[in-house]
């Protein structure tokens, strides 16, 4: 269970920082809104899984929100870029960067790219960073010593690239 101090009712469009978007409505759908700039809104499940774009022009998702979260890898998932390729709806770390591994829409193409989840003030990673991919990982709260699991994603076989 989440803790009612946790959750905040509002517009995707409005979140901001590493959070997880509940849904709320038939329509909508789980979110994961990564702290890039700019904000971007990845889909958690559904059909267009890992589909990402800029959370700004998502006025008609909503849901109860869970800001603050961190991103757990399962160890055990771990597997290698440079051999492998990137795997959709897995955590990749760049250098000392997570991203999320999303497909990204601009004008007729779409293209699978990393996003970042967080702001890279003195990032190391880069082009020629060493990268590693995960494809089990958990959005997890922090709520004094315990650790409540927000969203979990713990294989990434059944999502078609």
């Amino acid at each position: 269970m989440i803790p009612v101090s946790a959750l905040q009712a509002k517009l995707l469009s409005k979140v901001e920082g590493l959070a997880i978007v509940i849904p709320s409505g038939k329509y909508d759908q789980t979110f994961l809104v990564a702290d890039a700039d700019p904000t971007v809104a990845i889909l958690l499940d559904g059909p267009h899984a890992f589909n990402a774009f800029q959370s700004s022009l998502a006025e008609n998702w909503k849901g109860a929100v869970v800001e603050g979260v961190d991103i757990y890898v399962d160890q055990s998932s771990i597997y290698s870029v440079s051999s492998d390729g990137v795997k959709l709806g897995s955590i990749v770390i760049s250098g000392d960067q997570p991203n999320l591994v999303a497909n990204i829409k601009e004008g007729p193409w779409t293209s699978v790219e990393l996003v970042p989840l967080r702001r890279s003030h003195n990032s190391t990673a880069g082009a020629h960073s060493e990268k590693v991919g995960f494809t089990s990982w958990q959005a997890i709260l922090q709520d004094g010593n315990e650790k409540i699991v927000v969203f979990e994603r713990s294989t990434v076989e059944d999502v078609e690239d």
